[in-house]
């Protein structure tokens, strides 16, 4: 680290786990975030607004909702986003990207209707006296995003440069993709996408859908990041599934996967999601020189973590959910639970080999914040969730560093104790020592 210069200079970061696609779909959408909505009445105001400037029965797009974070604490429902904008069909996205709140006229568009039939692992909410659809839709968003028309590329274009500076603004100079739905077509739509910030360094997963009929020498190399991408959903009393079901099953299918050169990524969240992924991926040959890995892995009780750190696989955790929702958790997840919640110091002292990343967009890189909170487990409200922390040292080095990058801060990225400051922004980034990125400018020719 140095001090010359305006500012002070750290290695930029790779994030290990984010979601290019949606990210930049999220910043061409209305923002309904916790920073920017308090209300149920302000989601809709800021719909309303939105809709009056497209063309009636055009989608109107809205991202980024909590509703623990809403006075009403409840979710919006069909009526609201209804009253919003009555002349266009409408799409309210969860922050957590598994929930989404349609409109009448998208849920008809979707055809989805009273009948319809839940899919496995899914739910359609209805409301408990008449029956009726909410408009609330749990784990349905590949079926949505299957029915409601894309965005052009060229809004992809602009919403990928916006999502590359908040990248960039905290301290992230290259990203993994970690989306299960990737396929070469939108693999070769992200590589086109990344031309609009070229400073940042993009690999990108394959779904394990399409991994199946690759090999990893068959992605192009700027792209190749080698892991092939599994979902898993819960199915209830501690079942799971794939999201693409496959008949031989979860432990099979990372096999066939292994065989085919493909190092294997799952996504598992909850306990027996994570004990189901550290059972298939210990009986999956290692392909390479990189790890199988399990995503999130957000509670892994501790003889879980023996058993992946014996396979030698590697956990992508997510500490900056501990930040953004600490308070949030003590009040929603089992006592008991609290201490394995995205336990990174738990994990590393029993030897599994443990990388942070944001999951972008659902949390935006902030790799002072996620240092801090995997070191302190403290929100940003100040809540702590019970649990091992870590020294400085080791929260930083599990935010592994972009060779050759600098990211410039405003302020020191470590004080005294060695913790970063959360609210530290990065002012401009370096590649082999060239300016490429400045805050409020951009991508620098």
């Amino acid at each position: 680290m140095s001090a010359t210069g305006p500012g002070w200079a750290v290695a930029g970061r790779w994030d290990p786990h984010v979601h290019l696609l949606s990210g930049a779909a999220w910043c061409c959408s209305v923002d309904c975030s916790p920073a920017a909505v308090r209300s149920v009445g302000e989601i809709v105001a800021r719909v309303r607004e939105a809709a009056a400037h497209v063309a009636p029965g055009a989608w109107v797009r809205a991202v980024g909702y909590d509703e623990a974070a809403l006075a009403e604490q409840r979710h919006p429902t069909r009526d609201d986003l209804d009253r919003a904008a009555p002349r266009h069909p409408v799409r309210l996205q969860h922050r957590t990207g598994h929930l989404s709140v349609l409109s009448s006229e998208a849920l008809r568009r979707c055809g989805i209707g009273e009948s319809t039939d839940e899919p496995p692992g899914a739910a359609i909410e209805r409301d408990l006296a008449s029956g009726r659809l909410t408009g609330v839709l749990v784990q349905m968003e590949d079926r949505l995003s299957a029915c409601i028309p894309p965005l052009g590329e060229a809004e992809l274009r602009a919403g990928f440069r916006r999502m590359a500076d908040r990248c960039a603004a905290g301290g992230v100079t290259g990203v993994v993709d970690a989306s299960h739905t990737n396929d070469t077509a939108a693999l070769a739509l992200i590589e086109r996408l990344a031309e609009e910030a070229p400073w940042l360094a993009v690999r990108a997963m394959i779904g394990g859908a399409a991994a199946g009929a690759l090999r990893p020498r068959e992605v192009p190399p700027r792209m190749r990041a080698g892991w092939a991408k599994v979902m898993l959903r819960e199915l209830g009393e501690d079942r799971v599934e794939p999201v693409v079901p496959r008949a031989e099953g979860l432990v099979e299918w990372c096999r066939e996967l292994a065989a085919r050169g493909w190092a294997v990524a799952v996504h598992a969240v909850s306990e027996s999601a994570v004990r189901a992924a550290a059972a298939a991926l210990e009986h999956a040959p290692r392909p390479g020189r990189l790890p199988h890995r399990i995503e999130h892995a957000a509670v892994c009780p501790p003889d879980v973590a023996r058993r992946i750190a014996a396979a030698g696989i590697q956990v992508v955790s997510n500490p900056l959910f501990l930040w953004e929702n600490g308070g949030r958790y003590l009040q929603t997840v089992p006592r008991p639970l609290q201490p394995w919640l995205y336990d990174v110091g738990g994990m590393l002292a029993l030897g599994v080999k443990v990388r942070a990343g944001s999951d972008l967009p659902v949390a935006w890189p902030n790799v002072p914040a996620s240092v801090y909170a995997a070191a302190t487990r403290r929100s940003r409200h100040g809540s702590v969730v019970p649990g091992r922390g870590l020294d400085a040292r080791r929260a930083w080095r599990i935010h592994p560093f972009r060779p050759r990058t600098r990211a410039w801060w405003d302020r020191p990225p470590r004080g005294p104790d060695g913790l970063p400051d959360p609210s530290a922004r990065v002012l401009r980034v370096e590649v082999d020592g060239v300016v490429a990125w400045r805050a409020g400018e951009g991508v620098r020719a």
